[in-house]
């Protein structure tokens, strides 16, 4: 497939700016200076921003030595920087999802709930549950306790749960998360397909 793409490339002409902006962003998601990019590459940091502005378009061959550079596939360069293929959900803009009582805070790191997966994050305060009783729900989930000490009710049973603590259980056993502690629980819960 790659191959397929970086030959369309070669053969049909590309829009170099939208490629330098591309390029543009990946290197800065990886906080890389244009400076260490072309020594990477090979050639001089000048090339490198004539090519981030779209006044230069660079051949296959540097192409490939960026793509190397950057550990993405030559493709990437040619899709837009804001893609479905990723969605990203800044802190500042995560949805929460509000209880009718007061009681644990969700908050959801997916774009949506209506992709395959669902991510939240679950804040539960000193003695409080998930859920006012034991429920289920269709698929798989997985919870991580990213700080605290919690208490997972599944079924009769109840298994303790520490930071970096992981469990992964069908969501058809009747379960909830409970914090143990007496400072605040924090866990990402995992849902696949959403429920929630």
């Amino acid at each position: 497939m790659a191959r397929d793409l970086a030959r369309a490339a070669a053969d049909e002409p590309y829009d170099p700016a939208g490629l330098g902006t591309t390029l543009r962003a990946l290197r800065e998601q990886r906080q890389l200076t244009i400076a260490s990019v072309a020594r990477k590459v090979g050639v001089s940091a000048a090339a490198i921003s004539q090519i981030e502005s779209g006044a230069v378009q660079p051949s296959l061959s540097t192409l490939r030595k960026l793509a190397a550079s950057l550990a993405v596939p030559v493709f990437r360069f040619f899709l837009p920087v804001e893609s479905e293929a990723v969605q990203v959900v800044r802190r500042a803009e995560r949805m929460s999802i509000d209880l009718p009582q007061p009681g644990p805070r969700y908050q959801l790191l997916t774009p949506s709930i209506h992709g395959q997966l669902e991510v939240m994050e679950v804040t539960l305060e000193p003695g409080q549950d998930s859920a006012p009783e034991l429920m289920n729900h269709a698929g798989e989930e997985c919870l991580v306790i990213i700080s605290g000490h919690g208490a997972l009710e599944l079924s009769d049973a109840v298994i303790d749960l520490v930071t970096g603590d992981a469990a992964t259980f069908q969501g058809s056993i009747p379960h909830r998360l409970r914090n143990a502690a007496r400072r605040p629980l924090v866990a990402l819960s995992a849902i696949s397909p959403p429920s929630f």
